[in-house]
């Protein structure tokens, strides 16, 4: 059988390949069928349970926070700067099961206890100085709103013109942005994970989202985490006096 021989012109055959339409059938089951599909202990919260892992954690908090008191020891600088690099790795995978543990404390799911969700979350989240209260709220309208372009405050898809006028921009040849070739790179990785603890997430509490349309109509301390006044664009009057709550200590 002959080799099939490779287009002479690349050009034309990526063009031809963009131009096939693709076409997305939704599923036909509803959020009911999978709700019930879901074995019925997984919906179970257990205060004690719950309560056992926040206390471990913040006991491996306290040990490694205890090693770390001790680096100065190591007779060598290079063993001293090893150690702060492995210290710094695994005291943050346990600061980010505890941030986790309060995440779910905001949809209460740890405990079938409103006040201990509350309590829980507020003290861990006071801890990594994230406002737990204003946090629990917007995140809750984006849940009720994932992907909607004018409701979701959290992550918000292109619209098909500016899809498309981003497309537009590009050369004909390339039909995919230099980000896409590089993207799942480790370098590129950690500068956007750097960049986004360091400048992304304080930027968000401070202004919350400026780059959608409703929000850059609203002056940036009114969109703030920490504003409680009732008249910005992600609280009510009645939230007040748990943002307030939730502002002090961070």
């Amino acid at each position: 059988m002959p080799e099939k021989s490779l287009p002479v012109d690349k050009t034309e055959s990526l063009v031809e390949h963009s131009q096939i339409k693709r076409f997305f059938t939704p599923p036909t089951y509803t959020i009911k069928e999978i709700h019930d599909a879901i074995p019925a202990h997984c919906f179970r919260r257990n205060t004690l349970l719950s309560l056992s892992y926040i206390l471990r954690d913040l006991c491996f908090v306290c040990i490694l926070s205890g090693l770390a008191a001790e680096i100065h020891l190591l007779p060598a600088s290079s063993l001293r700067s090893l150690a702060w690099v492995l210290y710094t790795f695994a005291q943050g995978l346990v600061f980010t099961g505890l941030w986790e543990m309060a995440h779910e404390c905001g949809h209460g799911a740890l405990s079938p206890s409103k006040a201990f969700n509350n309590t829980a979350g507020l003290i861990i989240h006071s801890l990594l100085l994230v406002p737990f209260h204003s946090w629990r709220f917007t995140h809750s309208q984006h849940h009720k709103a994932t992907n909607n372009i004018e409701r979701d405050i959290a992550f918000v898809p292109d619209t098909k013109d500016v899809w498309a006028k981003a497309r537009e921009a590009r050369k004909p040849e390339l039909l995919f942005s230099y980000y896409d070739l590089v993207e799942d790179m480790p370098i590129v990785n950690l500068v956007i994970l750097v960049g986004h603890q360091l400048i992304a997430w304080p930027v968000y509490l401070m202004i919350n989202n400026f780059v959608l349309p409703r929000m850059r109509a609203v002056v940036w301390w009114k969109r703030s985490h920490f504003y409680f006044g009732g008249d910005g664009p992600n609280f009510k009057l009645s939230n007040r006096n748990d943002i307030i709550t939730s502002d002090r200590p961070c």
